[in-house]
């Protein structure tokens, strides 16, 4: 596969995966928490774009060859990891909606630096 193909596959995870996570905040921030019609498309949702994500960011370093002990990779994939437990939290912490909101937007944020920047 090609370096493009990977990085649309990642880039479509993330969509994905973000789209998923905004409908789980707003329906526990409208308190429809097990009442809400779509969670379990919006937890299949979050499953299947971190899974493009987790492929295409691995395809990436391979077309890059980078090693995955990398510094700024191994942070990617701590960042994965919390976002992959983080819907727990929404479910099960309705009233923390809010905050985890502006927390995935700074995991997010904190992606985007490592990727480009690659600081360590």
């Amino acid at each position: 596969m090609s370096y493009d193909f990977y990085k649309i596959l990642h880039v479509t995870g993330i969509l994905i995966a973000f789209v998923a996570l905004g409908a789980l905040i707003l329906a526990a921030i409208q308190k429809q928490g097990k009442q809400f019609v779509g969670k379990k498309f919006a937890g299949i949702s979050h499953g299947i774009g971190l899974t493009f994500a987790l492929v295409g960011g691995f395809g990436l370093a391979a077309k890059m060859h980078v090693p995955i002990s990398t510094g700024w990779v191994s942070a990617k994939l701590i960042i994965w990891v919390i976002l992959g437990g983080i819907i727990a939290l929404i479910y099960r912490k309705q009233e923390w909606a809010k905050p985890i909101s502006v927390f995935i937007i700074i995991l997010g944020a904190l992606a985007v630096y490592f990727a480009r920047y690659k600081p360590f």
